[in-house]
């Protein structure tokens, strides 16, 4: 295998795992608040997640993928200092 698959391995499983613990965490914070909205937090943080990987699959089959998650990252990048400011 060449150093390109580990590279791309090895970042898939690291957002995997992210993606993971975002999941938990959030389900974690909710239920302390109460199962209902336990629940709610979690269908709120799949739903969108879903349809966007869906719509993400339409557009990357017609536009390439590599122009797709360039533009994805580059605007999911942009609010993230916006996040860390308000939150912390």
């Amino acid at each position: 295998m060449n150093r390109a698959y580990y590279r791309w391995l090895a970042g898939a499983s690291l957002s995997a795992f992210g993606d993971a613990a975002v999941f938990f965490a959030l389900g974690w914070a909710a239920s302390g608040i109460g199962p209902q909205v336990a629940g709610f937090v979690l269908t709120a943080f799949t739903l969108p997640r879903a349809i966007f990987l869906l719509a993400g699959g339409v557009v990357g089959d017609r536009l390439g993928p590599r122009r797709v998650l360039l533009t994805g990252y580059s605007a999911w990048r942009r609010p993230i200092p916006y996040y860390v400011r308000c939150c912390w």
